[in-house]
């Protein structure tokens, strides 16, 4: 349902005939989906299951992929439906939506970790610091400002809204929808090839799909392609430190602090990485300055308390 939903509108899908039985549908679902992209779908209407089986191929109509399942089915009762058209046929999500089958993807899917919108800072899972207490894991931080609308850096030109392509997969990920939005990046044509924020949304959606080694050198690329941006090295940073690279991660949380000296969670990160290396002044300096900053914002709650209890335990001091 969720990836229904996200299509873009003119994106086609092939409705599939339906079995007589709910048993016969099961079983002609697991026979045609260990070779094709197939989706079944099963929601609720007025209290009764409702189940409908799809294929869906990059959006178009691959008469190929029909052809081999008209073949499988042993049918010619296939129909193209666009996604728009499917929606409206579809019953309202939040009263009566009951998604019971997932799809058999075209490709390998790597399960997706805990997940966070676009612009969250998610910390390394431990620190490793000369302490005698283990340090925790500090909660993840949202910062203000969206993606939709960068500030423009000294020097750039920027159009004033993203492309579309861009958008959209900007929401799937900011929905929880990272694969989808990678889908949906595969349409960028063109310059927003050449634009740093398309590179940078592969780097994050990759992230939460913990394929770290691709977000990186997506972050990577955004950064070349723009380095006056602090989003992506603040992400790149975030890499770095799972990694435990703890200097490279502060050489660009640095770069970061040049460009976006106002934001928050480039302080709490400087004070996660010189903490882990040891350099307790440093991180005492940082974490300092990321309360201050902070202090006025309820969506850094929970981060701030854990910097005030490591401040704490920094100074020596008993809670």
């Amino acid at each position: 349902m969720e990836g229904i939903v996200a299509l873009p509108g003119h994106h086609m899908l092939m409705a599939l005939p339906l079995p007589s039985t709910e048993a016969a549908l099961r079983q002609s679902f697991v026979d045609v989906a260990t070779r094709y992209p197939v989706m079944l779908l099963a929601t609720k209407k007025d209290g009764k299951l409702v189940n409908q089986l799809f294929s869906y191929v990059d959006g178009k109509e691959n008469m190929l992929v029909a052809d081999a399942l008209s073949k499988q089915l042993g049918t010619d009762g296939l129909q193209w439906v666009s996604a728009a058209s499917l929606r409206l046929r579809l019953p309202e999500r939040q009263a009566e939506v009951a998604p019971t089958a997932v799809a058999a993807p075209v490709e390998a899917r790597k399960p997706v970790e805990a997940r966070k919108p676009v612009p969250k800072v998610a910390a390394p899972r431990r620190l490793a610091v000369a302490a005698s207490k283990e340090v925790a894991k500090p909660a993840p931080v949202t910062p203000a400002a969206p993606l939709a609308a960068p500030p423009v850096a000294p020097g750039e030109t920027l159009i004033s809204e993203p492309p579309p392509v861009l958008e959209r997969a900007e929401k799937m990920i900011n929905a929880d929808q990272s694969v989808e939005a990678l889908f949906e990046l595969r349409n960028a044509r063109g310059k927003q090839l050449e634009d740093w924020r398309y590179h940078y949304l592969v780097g994050v959606a990759e992230m939460k799909l913990g394929r770290k080694g691709k977000a990186q050198e997506a972050l990577t690329e955004s950064i070349r392609l723009s380095p006056n941006r602090s989003e992506p090295r603040l992400k790149r940073a975030v890499i770095l430190q799972d990694a435990g690279q703890h200097n490279d991660a502060l050489s660009d949380l640095r770069a970061a602090e040049k460009i976006s000296p106002l934001t928050p969670e480039i302080y709490l990160n400087i004070g996660y990485s010189t903490d882990a290396l040891g350099r307790t002044g440093e991180a005492k300096v940082a974490y300092l300055r990321f309360l201050s900053m902070s202090q006025a914002k309820a969506s850094y709650s929970s981060a701030r308390e854990w910097v005030s209890r490591r401040v704490r335990d920094l100074n020596g001091e008993r809670p």
